[in-house]
């Protein structure tokens, strides 16, 4: 007698994405992962401090290399600044990366896939942090907000105080027309 086995398996399916190109680019696959979802100013501080100079120099032209063989047809893209050497060239090339990020978000342009080799070579973000980035982002928000609600309430108290100002010079001047007419 055959018996029947106690557990099926079901086949494992793998979904793969067909894409142009896929470049192995440890600190282009964390910009290009977290970008977007973890604040500009956590980007750049971890890239500029994981990576050495080189490194973000490397990556730097690479995007550049790659947007003027792209042929994108945008009139106002960033050029590739040197930057003399010093100490805020990583800093500054850095932010040049992450600006050229935000351009390329900003006019929808696909960028190829970036991969890790090695994970080990990406910055640690831990996924309860990325919600307290969202949260800090939100705080943020909220507090420019309030900035532009106390300039618009400054410019009303202002302008309530300019009326009040003119109410009272016309009362003044109705009151002194008044009283020289009673005199005569």
């Amino acid at each position: 007698m055959v018996q029947k086995p106690l557990v099926q398996h079901t086949p494992l399916f793998f979904y793969c994405i067909m894409v142009d190109s896929v470049v192995v680019w440890e600190l282009l696959c964390y910009l290009r992962n977290y970008f977007g979802n973890v604040p500009r100013t956590i980007l750049f501080s971890n890239v500029s401090s994981f990576y050495d100079e080189a490194e973000i120099v490397e990556a730097k032209n690479y995007l550049f290399t790659w947007i003027n063989s792209a042929n994108l047809g945008f009139d106002d893209v960033p050029w590739n600044r040197p930057r003399k050497m010093g100490d805020n060239k990583r800093k500054h090339d850095t932010d040049d990366i992450i600006a050229l990020f935000e351009y390329l978000d900003c006019k929808k342009v696909l960028l190829p896939v970036f991969v890790a080799k090695k994970l080990s070579r990406l910055p640690a973000v831990k996924p309860c942090d990325v919600d307290l980035y969202k949260l800090t982002d939100t705080i943020n928000d909220v507090k420019v907000q309030i900035m532009e609600m106390q300039n618009v309430l400054k410019s009303v108290l202002d302008n309530q105080v300019c009326l009040a100002n003119t109410v009272s010079t016309i009362a003044c001047t109705v009151a002194s027309v008044s009283t020289d007419d009673i005199c005569m």
